[in-house]
């Protein structure tokens, strides 16, 4: 499933809530040998062309999992792109699970580990953002000057 040339993308941000974790709304169901995944996140980089979408989502009434949802995956769909006033390089989209059946090989780590995946992936992804936009803010004084 997995190799080194595959895009992802982190989702945990909703529409209602945020990066609250424990706010969310998308529920996977336990079904056996998948979940069935519903709910929707917003504000997602790269949604519509990564390959793989690493989803938070409740697995119980306070128990959140992170499922990788692969891009050909019956369900999912995807919002308009957002119209931003910069950083267009990636696009940014709703993306939407429709009783998607995720194969529980797909579950990251172990089931209610998902809390801990997604503040790791926020670290990381604060200093990539900070550094992005240091970076940005430079050329534009650049530019001026």
């Amino acid at each position: 499933m997995c190799s080194f040339d595959m895009h992802s993308s982190y989702c945990l941000t909703e529409p209602d809530s945020g990066s609250d974790a424990m706010a969310m709304k998308s529920f996977a169901k336990d079904e056996g040998d998948h979940f069935v995944l519903n709910g929707s996140k917003a504000f997602i980089s790269g949604a519509g062309s990564s390959d793989l979408y690493a989803v938070m989502c409740k697995t119980g009434q306070k128990e959140v999992s992170c499922l990788l949802v692969e891009k050909d995956m019956e369900g999912l769909s995807f919002g308009a792109n957002e119209h931003k006033l910069g950083w267009n390089v990636q696009p940014t989209r709703v993306v939407n699970f429709d009783d998607v059946k995720v194969p529980k090989a797909n579950l990251l780590g172990s089931q209610g580990q998902g809390f801990k995946i997604a503040m790791s992936g926020l670290d990381g992804g604060r200093l990539n953002i900070a550094s992005c936009s240091l970076g940005g803010a430079a050329a534009c004084i650049e530019t001026t000057t």
